[in-house]
């Protein structure tokens, strides 16, 4: 939910705010998720500046990296919404597990490298 305020505008965080006073009277949330959903956005508007400069201050190649990062934690967020949160940590773990399997066959790939094209010469050579 956290990572949902910070893509709206400053402008509607105060209509946020009273839809979680709504939501608490009426029940649906209680006071401990209120007061720390209120405080998320008091702590996201008092930091957005100095996140601002900060991130102006990263270089391209950190920033590209921090987006990745960024848009994979939404994609997360999104995947917990529509399918479950049980359902989310299994294809984490599935997709974590292929990128893994990935990263070693690319390094055995690129070890064999040299030796495949040795034989291509060798095989040309003949």
């Amino acid at each position: 939910m956290n990572w949902i305020l910070a893509l709206v505008p400053d402008e509607a965080l105060a209509l946020f705010i009273v839809l979680i006073g709504l939501a608490l009277i009426t029940g649906i949330i209680n006071a401990r998720r209120a007061f720390g959903l209120i405080g998320g956005i008091i702590l996201l508007l008092v930091l957005t500046p100095f996140l601002g400069a900060l991130v102006d201050a990263l270089p391209g190649w950190l920033f590209l990296g921090l987006v990745f990062v960024l848009g994979m934690s939404l994609l997360r967020a999104v995947s917990n919404f529509v399918i479950g949160r049980g359902a989310t940590n299994e294809m984490v773990g599935i997709l974590a597990a292929d990128l893994i399997r990935f990263g070693f066959r690319t390094i055995l790939f690129l070890l064999a490298l040299p030796f495949r094209m040795l034989v291509w010469l060798v095989r040309g050579i003949h």
